[in-house]
Protein backbone atom coordinates (compact mmCIF):
# COMPACT_ATOMS: atom_id res chain seq x y z
CA UNK A 1 0.00 0.00 0.00
CA UNK A 2 1.18 3.28 -0.92
CA UNK A 3 2.17 6.27 1.86
CA UNK A 4 -0.99 8.48 0.45
CA UNK A 5 -3.21 5.31 0.42
CA UNK A 6 -2.16 3.98 4.12
CA UNK A 7 -2.24 7.36 5.49
CA UNK A 8 -5.47 8.30 3.86
CA UNK A 9 -7.07 5.43 5.53
CA UNK A 10 -5.60 6.30 8.94
CA UNK A 11 -7.36 9.14 8.58
CA UNK A 12 -10.39 7.78 7.72
CA UNK A 13 -10.06 4.96 10.76
CA UNK A 14 -9.30 8.03 13.00
CA UNK A 15 -12.57 9.68 11.60
CA UNK A 16 -14.59 6.81 11.95
CA UNK A 17 -13.71 6.29 15.32
CA UNK A 18 -14.33 9.60 16.73
CA UNK A 19 -18.11 10.19 14.70
CA UNK A 20 -19.34 6.35 16.62
CA UNK A 21 -20.56 7.89 19.75
CA UNK A 22 -21.80 11.05 18.59
CA UNK A 23 -24.02 8.55 15.93
CA UNK A 24 -24.55 6.48 18.72
CA UNK A 25 -25.63 9.43 21.55
CA UNK A 26 -28.06 10.36 18.34
CA UNK A 27 -29.65 6.64 18.15
CA UNK A 28 -30.45 6.88 21.92
CA UNK A 29 -31.80 10.52 21.95
CA UNK A 30 -35.66 10.78 22.46
CA UNK A 31 -37.13 10.52 19.33
CA UNK A 32 -41.54 11.82 18.84
CA UNK A 33 -43.65 9.28 17.75
CA UNK A 34 -47.21 8.69 16.65
CA UNK A 35 -49.25 5.81 18.62
CA UNK A 36 -52.41 5.21 16.38
CA UNK A 37 -55.34 3.94 18.44
CA UNK A 38 -58.54 1.78 17.56
CA UNK A 39 -60.23 4.76 17.36
CA UNK A 40 -58.27 6.12 14.40
CA UNK A 41 -56.81 9.33 16.82
CA UNK A 42 -53.28 9.01 17.30
CA UNK A 43 -51.07 10.06 20.20
CA UNK A 44 -48.53 12.20 20.52
CA UNK A 45 -45.63 10.45 22.32
CA UNK A 46 -41.58 9.94 22.99
CA UNK A 47 -39.77 7.32 22.73
CA UNK A 48 -36.49 7.00 24.98
CA UNK A 49 -34.50 3.54 23.62
CA UNK A 50 -33.09 1.69 26.27
CA UNK A 51 -29.11 2.62 26.91
CA UNK A 52 -27.94 -1.12 27.47
CA UNK A 53 -31.82 -3.39 26.96
CA UNK A 54 -32.85 -5.58 29.92
CA UNK A 55 -35.55 -7.04 27.25
CA UNK A 56 -38.19 -4.70 29.35
CA UNK A 57 -40.19 -1.63 28.61
CA UNK A 58 -42.39 0.79 30.49
CA UNK A 59 -45.25 3.07 29.31
CA UNK A 60 -45.71 6.08 31.38
CA UNK A 61 -49.40 7.46 31.38
CA UNK A 62 -49.97 11.06 32.35
CA UNK A 63 -52.14 13.26 34.33
CA UNK A 64 -54.95 15.26 33.76
CA UNK A 65 -52.94 18.07 32.68
CA UNK A 66 -49.40 16.86 34.13
CA UNK A 67 -48.45 16.25 30.83
CA UNK A 68 -45.20 14.38 29.23
CA UNK A 69 -43.32 17.23 29.71
CA UNK A 70 -43.07 17.80 32.88
CA UNK A 71 -40.91 17.16 35.35
CA UNK A 72 -41.63 13.56 36.97
CA UNK A 73 -42.73 12.13 33.46
CA UNK A 74 -39.13 13.15 32.28
CA UNK A 75 -36.79 12.17 34.74
CA UNK A 76 -38.64 8.96 35.18
CA UNK A 77 -38.12 8.45 30.98
CA UNK A 78 -34.57 9.22 31.24
CA UNK A 79 -33.55 7.19 34.42
CA UNK A 80 -35.73 4.08 33.26
CA UNK A 81 -33.62 4.44 30.18
CA UNK A 82 -30.64 4.62 31.83
CA UNK A 83 -31.63 1.26 33.56
CA UNK A 84 -32.30 -0.62 30.59
CA UNK A 85 -35.73 -0.11 29.81
CA UNK A 86 -37.52 0.87 26.89
CA UNK A 87 -39.76 3.96 28.01
CA UNK A 88 -42.81 5.35 26.17
CA UNK A 89 -44.38 8.05 27.40
CA UNK A 90 -47.51 9.92 25.67
CA UNK A 91 -50.26 12.82 26.16
CA UNK A 92 -53.86 11.95 26.21
CA UNK A 93 -55.79 12.82 23.19
CA UNK A 94 -58.36 15.23 24.95
CA UNK A 95 -55.20 17.15 26.42
CA UNK A 96 -53.92 17.38 22.79
CA UNK A 97 -57.09 18.78 21.92
CA UNK A 98 -57.56 20.55 25.06
CA UNK A 99 -60.55 18.36 25.81
CA UNK A 100 -61.50 16.43 28.86
CA UNK A 101 -61.05 13.11 30.24
CA UNK A 102 -63.84 10.40 28.76
CA UNK A 103 -66.98 8.88 31.22
CA UNK A 104 -65.20 6.20 33.49
CA UNK A 105 -62.14 6.91 31.25
CA UNK A 106 -63.45 4.50 28.63
CA UNK A 107 -61.13 5.97 25.69
CA UNK A 108 -58.36 6.53 28.00
CA UNK A 109 -57.72 2.96 28.96
CA UNK A 110 -58.70 2.07 25.36
CA UNK A 111 -55.90 4.48 24.47
CA UNK A 112 -53.49 3.17 27.41
CA UNK A 113 -53.98 -0.72 25.57
CA UNK A 114 -52.32 1.15 22.23
CA UNK A 115 -49.51 2.31 23.64
CA UNK A 116 -48.52 -0.76 25.48
CA UNK A 117 -49.05 -2.96 21.95
CA UNK A 118 -46.60 -0.20 20.64
CA UNK A 119 -44.26 -1.07 23.33
CA UNK A 120 -44.94 -4.89 23.03
CA UNK A 121 -43.78 -4.55 19.40
CA UNK A 122 -40.58 -3.12 19.57
CA UNK A 123 -37.91 -5.52 18.99
CA UNK A 124 -36.22 -7.46 21.87
CA UNK A 125 -38.88 -5.87 24.58
CA UNK A 126 -40.86 -9.28 26.33
CA UNK A 127 -42.13 -7.35 29.44
CA UNK A 128 -44.00 -4.25 30.07
CA UNK A 129 -44.57 -2.23 33.02
CA UNK A 130 -47.42 0.66 33.43
CA UNK A 131 -46.27 3.48 35.23
CA UNK A 132 -49.26 6.13 35.56
CA UNK A 133 -49.33 9.83 36.88
CA UNK A 134 -52.36 10.68 38.73
CA UNK A 135 -55.39 9.63 36.30
CA UNK A 136 -52.91 8.19 34.63
CA UNK A 137 -52.82 5.62 37.74
CA UNK A 138 -56.55 5.51 37.94
CA UNK A 139 -56.61 4.06 33.73
CA UNK A 140 -53.86 2.30 34.32
CA UNK A 141 -55.61 0.62 37.75
CA UNK A 142 -58.26 0.39 35.41
CA UNK A 143 -56.76 -1.04 32.15
CA UNK A 144 -54.79 -3.62 34.51
CA UNK A 145 -58.32 -4.93 36.32
CA UNK A 146 -59.83 -6.15 32.86
CA UNK A 147 -56.62 -6.67 31.02
CA UNK A 148 -53.45 -7.51 32.86
CA UNK A 149 -51.79 -10.36 31.28
CA UNK A 150 -49.22 -8.68 29.07
CA UNK A 151 -47.97 -6.52 31.93
CA UNK A 152 -45.22 -7.57 34.48
CA UNK A 153 -46.27 -4.20 37.41
CA UNK A 154 -47.49 -1.45 37.54
CA UNK A 155 -46.93 1.53 39.64
CA UNK A 156 -49.29 4.29 40.86
CA UNK A 157 -47.91 7.63 40.95
CA UNK A 158 -49.59 10.25 42.80
CA UNK A 159 -52.80 7.98 43.21
CA UNK A 160 -55.92 10.01 43.08
CA UNK A 161 -58.39 8.20 45.82
CA UNK A 162 -60.99 11.58 46.86
CA UNK A 163 -61.34 15.04 46.26
CA UNK A 164 -59.40 17.52 48.30
CA UNK A 165 -61.20 17.44 52.25
CA UNK A 166 -63.52 15.16 51.19
CA UNK A 167 -62.16 11.57 52.65
CA UNK A 168 -64.84 10.10 53.14
CA UNK A 169 -65.80 9.69 49.74
CA UNK A 170 -63.17 7.65 48.10
CA UNK A 171 -62.59 7.38 43.93
CA UNK A 172 -61.46 3.97 44.73
CA UNK A 173 -62.87 0.34 46.72
CA UNK A 174 -60.21 -2.29 47.65
CA UNK A 175 -61.66 -4.41 44.87
CA UNK A 176 -60.39 -2.11 42.16
CA UNK A 177 -56.56 -2.45 43.75
CA UNK A 178 -57.21 -6.21 43.73
CA UNK A 179 -58.26 -6.11 40.10
CA UNK A 180 -54.72 -4.80 39.11
CA UNK A 181 -53.53 -8.83 39.22
CA UNK A 182 -50.01 -8.12 38.73
CA UNK A 183 -47.13 -6.27 41.05
CA UNK A 184 -47.90 -2.93 42.11
CA UNK A 185 -46.60 0.06 44.26
CA UNK A 186 -47.82 3.69 45.16
CA UNK A 187 -45.80 6.27 44.82
CA UNK A 188 -47.04 9.71 46.58
CA UNK A 189 -46.13 12.98 48.35
CA UNK A 190 -46.59 13.33 52.00
CA UNK A 191 -48.86 16.19 51.74
CA UNK A 192 -51.28 15.59 48.35
CA UNK A 193 -54.55 16.73 48.84
CA UNK A 194 -55.97 14.15 46.38
CA UNK A 195 -54.34 11.19 48.94
CA UNK A 196 -54.51 11.39 52.62
CA UNK A 197 -51.76 9.16 53.39
CA UNK A 198 -53.58 7.66 56.26
CA UNK A 199 -56.37 6.86 54.23
CA UNK A 200 -54.35 5.36 51.54
CA UNK A 201 -52.87 3.25 54.10
CA UNK A 202 -56.19 2.48 55.77
CA UNK A 203 -57.17 1.46 51.80
CA UNK A 204 -54.34 -0.40 50.93
CA UNK A 205 -54.74 -2.79 54.67
CA UNK A 206 -58.34 -3.74 52.74
CA UNK A 207 -57.32 -5.29 49.98
CA UNK A 208 -56.03 -8.75 49.78
CA UNK A 209 -52.76 -8.16 48.07
CA UNK A 210 -51.14 -4.72 49.97
CA UNK A 211 -49.06 -2.96 48.19
CA UNK A 212 -45.95 -1.06 48.76
CA UNK A 213 -46.31 2.15 49.40
CA UNK A 214 -43.83 4.55 48.72
CA UNK A 215 -44.02 8.41 50.59
CA UNK A 216 -41.56 11.51 49.42
CA UNK A 217 -41.91 15.14 50.45
CA UNK A 218 -44.11 17.33 48.37
CA UNK A 219 -47.93 17.80 47.09
CA UNK A 220 -49.56 16.04 44.21
CA UNK A 221 -46.10 17.38 41.57
CA UNK A 222 -43.99 16.43 44.28
CA UNK A 223 -43.79 20.76 45.18
CA UNK A 224 -43.27 21.97 49.11
CA UNK A 225 -46.85 23.80 49.48
CA UNK A 226 -44.64 26.15 51.15
CA UNK A 227 -41.92 26.60 48.09
CA UNK A 228 -44.19 25.86 45.12
CA UNK A 229 -41.34 28.20 43.10
CA UNK A 230 -38.31 25.81 44.67
CA UNK A 231 -37.40 24.01 41.45
CA UNK A 232 -34.66 22.32 43.05
CA UNK A 233 -36.35 21.53 46.09
CA UNK A 234 -39.41 19.92 43.81
CA UNK A 235 -36.35 18.04 41.89
CA UNK A 236 -34.74 16.32 45.35
CA UNK A 237 -38.33 15.03 45.87
CA UNK A 238 -38.84 13.71 42.54
CA UNK A 239 -35.56 11.75 42.65
CA UNK A 240 -36.99 10.19 45.75
CA UNK A 241 -39.64 8.67 43.98
CA UNK A 242 -38.08 8.28 40.78
CA UNK A 243 -35.27 6.26 42.72
CA UNK A 244 -37.97 3.68 43.93
CA UNK A 245 -39.60 3.64 40.40
CA UNK A 246 -36.81 2.23 38.97
CA UNK A 247 -36.04 -0.47 41.65
CA UNK A 248 -39.37 -1.75 41.64
CA UNK A 249 -39.44 -1.41 37.63
CA UNK A 250 -35.92 -3.68 38.26
CA UNK A 251 -37.87 -6.17 40.97
CA UNK A 252 -40.87 -6.63 38.22
CA UNK A 253 -38.57 -8.11 35.52
CA UNK A 254 -36.58 -10.41 37.50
Amino acid sequence: MSRPILVGALLLTTLVAALLPAFAEQDLAPRSVEIETARGVKLKAMYHAAQSPNGAAVVIAPGQGYHMELPLITTSAARLADEGFAVLRFDWAFFSAKGAPSQEFATEVADLDAAIAWAHALEGVEKVIVAGKSIGSLVAMKRAGSKHDDLSGVALLTFPIHNPGALEKLWVTPDDIDKVGRPMSVLVGDRDPLCDLGTLYALIAKTKTPAPIIVAPGEHSFRDPENKNDKARTAENIDVIVNALALYCRRWIE
